[in-house]
């Protein structure tokens, strides 16, 4: 996350700003996923990753319901619905990465099988394992 103490007006375009009289401070939400902290005392402009800033708004999410008087049982279900959109979403990441590494070491197999004259295509399943145990022995052997 980045913190800038800057105390100068955003040219952004402002997507929410949300004051709050009780605790004398605004936040202010702009189409660019940045978000203005603004208080009496200093003006924090913060910059969050992908990740901190879906945190931070299934946190608010949460914190408006609870100020908004949702029953105990309505805030608990957001929760649990925030957690299991959490977690898919990990899931989905894993997956994504793990394709990603799969299209990767695909392509490098079918470069250094080009290398070699061969066409990565028309191996079978025991040519592409018997590559695969040559280069983990030769691998072992420190070459």
């Amino acid at each position: 996350m980045d913190v800038n103490m800057s105390s100068t007006s955003s040219d952004k375009r402002l997507l929410v700003a949300s004051i709050h009289l009780n605790v004398d401070h605004e936040v202010r939400v702009y189409q660019d996923q940045s978000i203005r902290l603004i208080t009496p005392q200093r003006t924090l402009d913060l910059s969050l990753d992908p990740q901190d800033q879906a945190r931070w708004w299934q946190y608010h999410y949460v914190q408006a319901l609870i100020e908004n008087g949702a029953q105990d049982t309505e805030v608990l279900a957001a929760i649990h619905a925030v957690r299991q959109l959490e977690a898919q979403t990990d899931n989905e990441e894993e997956t994504v990465q793990l394709q990603r590494a799969w299209e990767l070491a695909a392509q490098q197999m079918r470069t250094w099988c080009n290398e070699q004259g061969l066409d990565y295509d028309t191996l079978d399943e025991t040519q592409l394992n018997a590559i695969a145990d040559e280069a983990v022995a030769e691998w072992r052997r420190g070459k």
